[in-house]
């Protein structure tokens, strides 16, 4: 049976489904998206293992970040760290893009607890800023056009911005069914 959840972390209100029994596995979402994205993979993992996902802040059942404080990802990664605290045995990590970041940053902190570590189209364009790629320079204007366009109320002319970087050519097909 699944159930939802809460933990409170710097002041907002986290939703996560803990569902199964056995090892612990947490499970970190994408951008957009909610613990709801890896309700397939929990269907098959609960009879042997024990599942957290958490919604981060702002997504699914999860509050919002207070207006006014400036968001880091510090604030999810805190989430993740405090569901691996809910247990002193080894830990198992998964996440997919923003989620896998945050994951590989958790994984760093939690050292030797964490058994093993999942990671599916991790972000790390912070990777090109280290290694000095010229990638980075357009990904850094990308990041300026979308965030001002924001900040000056226009989402929808922060939706069309589009990059030139390439990529494979192949659309995402994505492992639900």
């Amino acid at each position: 049976m699944s159930v939802m959840k809460r933990l409170k972390t710097d002041g907002v209100e986290v939703a996560y489904l803990d569902q199964g029994k056995g090892p612990l596995v947490i499970i970190a979402h994408c951008s957009s998206a909610s613990h709801k994205e890896w309700l397939p993979l929990i269907g098959e993992l609960a009879p042997d293992w024990r599942v957290l996902a958490p919604d981060f802040i702002g997504y699914g059942q999860s509050g919002a970040w207070p207006e006014g404080k400036v968001f880091t990802g510090q604030a999810d990664l805190g989430v993740l760290l405090e569901l691996a605290n809910k247990t002193e045995k080894p830990i198992h990590l998964a996440g997919h893009s923003y989620g896998a970041a945050l994951a590989l940053e958790a994984a760093r902190g939690l050292g030797s607890k964490v058994q093993s570590l999942t990671l599916v189209e991790p972000v790390a364009f912070n990777l090109l800023r280290t290694e000095r790629r010229p990638e980075w320079a357009e990904i850094e204007q990308l990041g300026i056009a979308v965030l001002t366009a924001v900040s000056n109320g226009n989402d929808r002319d922060a939706a069309p911005v589009r990059s030139s970087i390439p990529t494979s050519g192949q659309a995402h097909k994505g492992w639900l069914p």
